[in-house]
């Protein structure tokens, strides 16, 4: 059974996502090192996918869960955490997995967007 996130409060995709962190300014430094970092990782996921590759799938999603959090987007760790959940289980539903993929990117797009706001 997978584990349902409701990410409604996520939903406004024209919205920009700002980092809870955001206020301490060595980290905002590093936003734009992050925000590659991720734009690579969420491509590599892509690729994992499109092979099936499922353990290569749970290394990045895992990553991507870790690194978001650690620079203050729960927002984009709980959706990475929702396709961890859906890989792990015995029935891997590939319209969940292309949703999933599909609410990453458009995070990654709007934390982008947050990021501009300081650059």
């Amino acid at each position: 059974m997978t584990k349902e996130i409701n990410i409604d409060k996520y939903s406004d995709p024209s919205q920009p996502v700002i980092s809870l962190i955001a206020d301490d300014e060595a980290v905002r430094l590093t936003f734009g090192v992050f925000l590659e970092h991720m734009k690579k990782r969420v491509s590599d996921l892509d690729k994992s996918i499109s092979q099936k590759d499922w353990g290569e799938v749970l290394k990045s999603a895992h990553k991507i869960k870790g690194s978001a959090g650690c620079y203050g987007f729960p927002q984009l760790s709980d959706l990475a955490q929702l396709l961890e959940t859906e890989i792990q289980s015995e029935d891997k539903d590939p319209t969940r997995i292309q949703n999933a993929m599909q609410d990453i990117h458009l995070m990654v797009l709007r934390i982008e967007l947050g990021l501009k706001a300081y650059s």
